[in-house]
């Protein structure tokens, strides 16, 4: 599979994928060519119809003449790329059918303790629900999508009726879910942004992160940004937040306890 972006200058491997960017569209062309050259010597063809291109250029990328789709978004390594509502609503449908599945050898059994059944959902559906989170730029909708399909599963394995009127409050504390799935998820992207923070700044991480696209957006508000979430889960500078996550042992005692909101 090959997947071809448009963003600064590099590539990634992995398996048989392989990503080209490129800040210049014109130099994405070229590495594009170059890569050609090089299967060509290993004997190794490109397959040019499970090549995409993410672009906002017109110009065609094209393989021996023969033109690549431009897409809007393209499953990558189990993400949907680069929108981030899409892929929350792909891992919520994928959770959901997860979940559904074992309704009959699981949730509905009685023979099954409710403890091991809290220990399966958190060890087999919520993975799913929030694989590749740590890099979404969440909003609070999506957000209320996510705590909305956690309390459902929850209902199910507690066997609590909405009728019966349980607070969420109340549900998660029979469940002993301690942090809700939004909490999860703020935690893994603090967890990522201090990682990445410690990396080189050489590496592809830190200079995507810092990277300042430039191009058009549509009238309105702008939309949020992943760093806009480091900033609000902190409540201070990102640049700050950057110095501070340089000391790894203390970013992860502020991740766990100085930044870690209650249920």
């Amino acid at each position: 599979m090959q997947f071809i972006a448009y963003q600064l200058n590099f590539d990634i491997r992995y398996a048989d994928d392989t990503t080209l960017i490129a800040a210049v569209f014109e130099k994405l062309q070229i590495a594009t060519d170059q890569l050609q050259e090089a299967c060509k010597k290993y004997g190794m063809k490109i397959n040019t119809d499970k090549c995409k291109v993410i672009s906002s250029s017109t110009t065609n990328i094209t393989i021996e003449n023969e033109r690549m789709e431009n897409v809007g978004e393209f499953n990558f390594l189990g993400s949907l790329v680069p929108n981030s509502a899409l892929d929350v609503k792909r891992r919520i449908a994928m959770a959901n059918s997860a979940f559904g599945r074992m309704k009959k050898t699981v949730w509905s059994r009685r023979d099954i303790s409710t403890k091991l059944k809290l220990r399966l959902y958190n060890a087999l559906i919520l993975p799913i629900a929030i694989y590749g989170s740590e890099t979404w730029s969440l909003t609070q909708y999506d957000a209320n999508k996510l705590n909305v399909f956690e309390n459902n599963c929850l209902r199910a394995i507690l066997n609590v009726r909405l009728i019966e009127h349980v607070s969420i409050k109340e549900l998660r504390k029979r469940a002993g879910q301690h942090n809700c799935i939004e909490n999860i998820i703020r935690k893994r992207r603090l967890q990522w942004f201090g990682h990445v923070c410690r990396m080189s700044d050489e590496s592809i991480q830190k200079r995507v992160m810092k990277e300042d696209f430039k191009g058009k957006r549509r009238r309105g508000r702008p939309h949020k940004r992943w760093l806009d979430l480091i900033r609000e889960d902190t409540g201070i500078p990102v640049a700050t937040a950057e110095k501070y996550a340089k000391d790894k042992i203390k970013w992860r005692k502020n991740v766990n306890t100085k930044w870690a909101k209650p249920l």
